[in-house]
């Protein structure tokens, strides 16, 4: 039995999206870099991938806290 309920894997799921979009969207920027390289535009490059972190990590807290919260609240019921 999953510990997650469908919420939960949904909400993962979107933040595991995020990820991979974020790190696509990188290795674009990077890729067109080649021909021509700056320091601020691989800044720039760097910041979606820096984003999607941010936002997957974000993601990932809100899933593992409500279902700590759901854990909690079973066994204060039991």
């Amino acid at each position: 039995m999953s510990k997650f309920n469908e919420a939960e894997k949904t909400l993962i799921t979107m933040a595991d999206v995020v990820l991979g979009l974020g790190t696509m969207a990188t290795i674009v920027m990077i890729i067109d870099l080649f021909g021509n390289f700056d320091l601020i535009k691989l800044l720039i490059a760097i910041v979606p991938l820096l984003g999607s972190l941010i936002v997957w990590a974000i993601l990932l807290c809100i899933a593992e806290c409500v279902q700590n919260i759901r854990d909690i609240k079973n066994k204060l019921l039991s």
